[in-house]
């Protein structure tokens, strides 16, 4: 299929050539407002939309399967990896899809918390459609469209070597693997790569300098000629939204991948319309919705109608009341218990039609327990293989670092002995008297325990991975996931769940905040420019720009007022009813949990 459709823009293609035709045709301006292929597609999609269950049954509360929706940049990490995901057992959550739907197909038995950019046509796989709780996040389209624009740029810059190679060859999810970005990103590469090659500037006098004006967050130029900073002549640094390195903002929100990506993300992912829904009809509605005002708003009373049934839609605004609210509506509690990441790695994968006897026994030669004829469960074996990967890695580098000591120890022994050591006196005596000599045969003592046991385990490694039946398959398209880690193996004890929040989302927070700068180490122009997002720069775009992107994203702010109210109306009621518990407080930096965003949405200063 070429670029053109697999964007899904063939039915938007249809519409597009309808509403086009209609114009041809002399029809009046009645008919043009509302085509009745349009009108005719909304209805057909109402009776549908509305039978999606977005709540369990009345009843049915008990263990639902968990979808948070999760709306590209809006604090989705905080939410699901820093508080969802570590509630949930291992056994409990589905392997993440972030890059693709088969994800979940392929996760393990019995799973019910699924985390990704799908949309709501995702709920199409869940086999018990009565049992389902989704859960979901708003922001203020101003703040989500140039967080796109950035996260798009900033990916792109660090991806300008073997981008495509890089994504096959990578056995994780990576970002430029998921929807929206396998599509934003490879075009704001292309972008920056273009410009880049086009770039002649020359000049002697060059913004890569060392010295910056804190107070006016200028820096000084240099003199080529004597690399001496021109104070008296302070050159403001390049504009990070609108300079010659990358697609300017104002330039990137016409383009059709942001239309198509981006603009009105919350709506068309609630209405299970947006670019990666499985909903064949997915694309003339998105077209009927950019071009039809009857089905605009037809189409946003589905969205409010289904956006008041999700239990739990949080606010990035309100963070720590959301993630309070949010543990309410999921029956979760502060204290709870706290269960570590689980990386793909970690699982195996067995042919779909072949899955094997998980009670089948191994026998083996195991040097570590000294017995030739080891029998197990084909569980316990791929346990015993998952266990020995993950502590031979923390093996190797106690090795690493004990080999290093010993190492040492000996050099300084060595300047001893040169420094001690009379001409014709007993080399042995001497050694015996070395300070040294204990501390030297202790850790030689332990290096070599290390390096035995080091040996016995990739021994006992290399004869598992060489049963297939143990190995498993190779992550595909027609296998099913087996997780080999137990529940209690994941327990993180010093933690409960909202301590582990508190701490996650202030990491995760800190972490987005200060950005490394050689994060656009390749990203210079022949005199050295480069630039960075940050707050500053954001108070900087201009006022037309931010007016543009509320004007193509009304309908999300329309969406998000109504949400903020019934955000507002479930907060009250579940504290009136006392099932709201606090956040805990980071003991550290304040973090993205406590922070309580009140300016104005469309201010984009806060981002």
């Amino acid at each position: 299929m070429s670029s053109f459709c697999s964007y899904n823009y063939c039915y938007v293609f249809v519409i597009l050539l309808i509403l086009h035709s209609a114009v041809h045709v002399g029809a009046d301006a009645s008919s043009l407002r509302v085509p009745e292929s349009c009108s005719k597609l909304v209805t057909d999609f109402e009776a549908k939309y509305r039978a999606v269950r977005v709540s369990p049954v009345k009843g049915k509360l008990k263990d639902p399967f968990v979808f948070f929706l999760h709306v590209p940049r809006t604090a989705g990490k905080t939410y699901g990896t820093c508080f969802i995901s570590p509630g949930m057992k291992p056994s409990e959550r589905c392997i993440p899809g972030y890059d693709t739907r088969e994800r979940y197909r392929q996760s393990i038995d019995g799973c019910r918390y699924f985390a990704s950019h799908d949309d709501l046509s995702f709920l199409d796989e869940v086999p018990d459609k009565d049992n389902v709780l989704v859960v979901t996040q708003l922001r203020d389209p101003v703040q989500r469209v140039i967080s796109a624009y950035e996260f798009s740029i900033q990916t792109a810059s660090n991806m300008l070597d073997g981008l495509d190679e890089r994504i096959d060859s990578m056995p994780e999810i990576k970002s430029y693997d998921v929807w929206p970005w396998r599509y934003l990103v490879p075009s704001a590469r292309d972008s920056i790569l273009k410009r880049l090659q086009n770039d002649s500037t020359v000049g002697t006098v060059s913004r890569d300098a060392t010295k910056v004006d804190s107070k006016s967050d200028q820096k000084l130029p240099t003199d080529h000629g004597t690399n001496e900073s021109i104070k008296d002549d302070l050159l403001p640094p390049p504009n990070p939204y609108d300079n010659e390195l990358a697609m300017p903002l104002e330039e990137w929100i016409e383009t059709q991948e942001a239309s198509d990506l981006v603009h009105n993300g919350h709506i068309f992912q609630i209405l299970g319309i947006s670019n990666t829904s499985s909903w064949d009809e997915a694309g003339a509605l998105r077209a009927c919705f950019m071009h039809d005002d009857t089905s605009r708003n037809r189409l946003f009373d589905l969205a409010v109608e289904k956006l008041k049934q999700i239990p739990h839609a949080g606010l990035e605004s309100k963070l720590s009341d959301a993630v309070a609210s949010m543990a309410a509506s999921l029956g979760k509690k502060m204290d709870d218990t706290v269960y570590r990441s689980v990386a793909i790695k970690w699982y195996f994968f067995d042919d779909r039609d072949k899955i094997p006897d998980l009670n089948m026994k191994i026998t083996y030669n195991s040097t570590i327990e000294g017995d030739e004829h080891k029998t197990v469960s084909l569980r316990e074996a791929r346990w015993r293989l998952n266990k020995m990967t993950k502590e031979q890695g923390k093996a190797a580098h106690q090795l690493k670092e004990n080999e290093e000591r010993l190492h040492k120890l000996m050099q300084q022994q060595d300047m001893w002995l040169a420094t001690y050591e009379a001409p014709g006196q007993d080399h042995q005596e001497m050694h015996k008297k070395s300070p040294f000599l204990q501390q030297i045969n202790k850790v030689k003592g332990l290096v070599d325990l290390l390096r035995n046991n080091n040996k016995m385990m990739t021994h006992d490694m290399e004869i598992l991975k060489n049963i297939d039946i143990v190995k498993g398959k190779a992550f595909g398209p027609n296998t099913k996931a087996f997780l080999a880690w137990r529940d209690e193996d994941a327990i993180f004890s010093k933690e409960t769940l909202g301590s582990n929040y508190a701490e996650c989302s202030s990491q995760s927070y800190t972490s987005e905040k200060e950005k490394s700068p050689s994060i656009f180490a390749r990203m210079r122009t022949e005199d050295g420019d480069d630039f960075q997002f940050n707050s500053i720069a954001r108070r900087k775009i201009d006022k037309s720009v931010v007016e543009r992107i509320q004007e193509l994203n009304s309908m999300d702010y329309k969406l998000l007022e109504i949400a903020t109210k019934v955000f507002d109306e479930t907060l009250e009621k579940q504290r009136s009813l006392g099932i709201l518990e606090p956040v805990p407080k980071y003991e550290g930096e304040s973090s993205a949990s406590q922070r309580q965003t009140t300016t104005p949405m469309h201010d984009p200063t806060e981002l």
